[in-house]
């Protein structure tokens, strides 16, 4: 153990990992990656939506329902078949 002699030590140092940015989810996007991300927003947007509206046109058919007592017939029926389209127009979008 002289005194001359120098231990070769390595000293493991860590390094701090880092999780990335939010940037770096677009850096390496193509055209197509584009496209499905936007695609993605808009049918999350439309899927989103669709609960406000189906409870929406639910509730005008639950009050044309309500209010029936004080119509005639044929008022009631229009009413309904009103509210049935917006239905039917909205299962199929």
């Amino acid at each position: 153990m002289g005194g001359g002699e120098q231990k070769n030590v390595s000293i493991n140092v860590k390094k701090k990992k880092k999780n990335g940015s939010f940037k770096s989810i677009f850096m390496h996007a193509d055209v197509v990656d584009w496209f499905f991300m936007a695609f993605g927003l808009f049918g999350a947007i439309g899927d989103g939506m669709m609960v406000p509206l189906v409870l929406f046109i639910t509730s005008r058919i639950m009050n044309s329902l309500g209010s029936a007592s004080g119509t005639s017939s044929s008022n009631f029926v229009h009413d309904i078949n009103k509210v049935l389209t917006l239905s039917l127009s909205l299962s199929l979008s």
